[in-house]
């Protein structure tokens, strides 16, 4: 049997042992703290680019249906001045896939000053100008995450210069009637950092696309 005094002591054991000291209860606070930061720093960032995907995505179907306006009112597309893919490779489309020729292109992308500036000069769009939201762009290849805007080299039989000067001249007034290049078909896209859920089924996971019925073109890989 137990004295009073032994009984007493075996209490204040138990009740000892059901604590946790100063030290320990800082320590778990501490570690709890580092994987609530881990984890919030984590979604944080998985947001901000899901936010910049539904800004590219929102300003591609905003574009699109600028373009059908623009062709219902001149019977054509706009004209691009560019030409270099900036390491893109773009596939002529026949039927569900890809034939094996490159096809031949204009384009213009968010980061040029002449960006579909018939469009923003024709109030065809619900907005003044738009700009990719990582720009100045970033990446190796410069303007991997940015918009672009591709018409058919054959639909435009005139040069790079025509186009610039009768077509898009800055700080004048856009006359696309005086334009001799007056594209079918058009092809945009926005290369996207989040999720693949958003893309729109095209042949590119990592971008959101829109063609001109039928669909003419694809792209077949992003820069990484």
């Amino acid at each position: 049997m137990f004295s009073g005094l032994d009984n007493q002591f075996l209490f204040t054991k138990l009740k000892m042992k059901k604590g946790f000291t100063l030290i320990e209860v800082l320590l778990v606070i501490a570690i709890i703290g580092i994987l609530a930061s881990v984890i919030l720093v984590s979604f944080g960032a998985s947001v901000r680019k899901k936010g910049r995907d539904v800004q590219r995505i929102s300003f591609l179907k905003q574009l699109d249906s600028g373009l059908e306006l623009y062709y219902a009112h001149y019977g054509h597309y706009p004209p691009a001045g560019g030409s270099d893919s900036y390491g893109f490779i773009y596939k002529n489309r026949s039927g569900g896939s890809c034939s094996a020729f490159n096809a031949s292109l204009r384009f213009d992308n968010s980061t040029s000053p002449g960006f579909l500036v018939s469009m923003f000069k024709l109030k065809m769009l619900p907005i003044e100008s738009w700009n990719d939201p990582l720009n100045p762009p970033q990446g190796d290849h410069g303007n991997r995450y940015n918009c672009r805007y591709i018409i058919p080299s054959s639909d435009c039989k005139s040069t790079k210069k025509h186009i610039e000067t009768n077509c898009m001249p800055p700080g004048s007034t856009y006359n696309a009637n005086s334009c001799t290049c007056k594209p079918q078909k058009y092809f945009v896209h926005c290369t996207l950092e989040g999720d693949k859920v958003l893309n729109d089924e095209g042949l590119n996971p990592h971008a959101f696309e829109i063609s001109s019925d039928p669909p003419w073109l694809c792209l077949k890989n992003i820069p990484v």
